[in-house]
């Protein structure tokens, strides 16, 4: 994960954080 997340916004690392989340959670997933 880049650092530039925490310079963002909350609102827009929410979103960062919930498009990474999802991301890790489909390839655990796809196994």
């Amino acid at each position: 994960m880049s650092l530039a997340l925490i310079h963002l916004p909350p609102d827009k690392m929410m979103i960062a954080h919930t498009l990474v989340l999802r991301n890790v959670l489909r390839r655990l997933h796809l196994g």
